[in-house]
């Protein structure tokens, strides 16, 4: 670990010293609502908000050994964009600790949501692998663009963003291409496409779109097992400072 992380974590390792101190009395069930096998938890998840691709994030997770044998708390990573630690690495019968956990979006290398989970590796007989859920939100940070380069930079333009389809039947795929255009006076690069669920199917016919040229991206909605009103949303990742994230929107009714 670098000297940054090793003083991040030093820092939150001692605020958490002296909120304990602060409420020694208070119940465990009551600060650890979460419980996976003998270990409870403040909370089973970490989520990170708009976290900037050049932007590295803290976040912590209270412990408590609710055993009364020593727990040693571990981390089956492999991945360098995510990185744990215990403070300490175990506890007695009884004592409280922390998770810390660093995620690092640039090394990443994704965009909008994106999901996963780590695993704390224990020597706990009743659950000895304990998952934790992680949500992440990734945007491009472009506070470091000046003046010059945002009059400069790339401009999507859809020619429309949401498609009203007509009453369907239950079975039949729906199918769209959203046009858009580069407006803008650079490249225009299409970073990522996602759909609000599995059912939606996206291509983008071109992920990079010199100033002038245009595109699309197709959509196939399968609307197998589906009835009532249905609302899609597929996400348009790209790096337009003004538009960066599009929403496009496929909405109808299905008998």
């Amino acid at each position: 670990m670098n000297q940054k992380y090793l003083i991040s974590v030093m820092l939150l390792a001692i605020s958490f010293l002296s909120l304990n101190a602060q409420n020694t009395k208070t119940p465990p069930e009551t600060k650890y609502p979460s419980k996976k096998g003998n270990l409870l938890l403040s909370k089973d998840n970490v989520k990170m908000n708009y976290v900037k691709n050049t932007e590295t994030r803290f976040d912590t997770i209270r412990v408590y050994n609710a055993w009364d044998k020593e727990m040693s708390l571990n981390f089956g990573l492999t991945k360098n964009y995510l990185e744990c630690a215990a403070k300490p690495a175990s506890l007695k019968p009884g004592e409280e600790g922390l998770i810390i956990v660093k995620y690092n979006a640039g090394l990443k290398g994704d965009w909008g949501y994106v999901y996963e989970n780590f695993n704390i590796v224990t020597n706990d007989t009743l659950e000895p692998s304990k998952s934790i859920f992680v949500m992440v939100y990734i945007e491009e940070d472009f506070s470091a663009l000046s003046t010059a380069q945002r009059e400069s930079a790339p401009k999507i333009v859809f020619e429309k963003e949401k498609l009203d389809f007509p009453k369907t039947k239950a079975g039949e795929k729906i199918t769209y291409s959203f046009k858009f255009k580069n407006e803008g006076k650079s490249d225009l690069i299409i970073r990522k496409t996602k759909a609000s669920c599995g059912c939606t199917a996206t291509e983008p016919e071109k992920s990079v779109l010199k100033p002038g040229e245009s595109s699309a991206i197709n959509i196939v909605f399968d609307t197998k097992n589906m009835t009532g009103h249905q609302h899609k949303t597929v996400y348009v990742y790209n790096n337009d400072p003004r538009y960066s994230t599009v929403a496009l929107h496929i909405e109808g009714e299905i008998e």
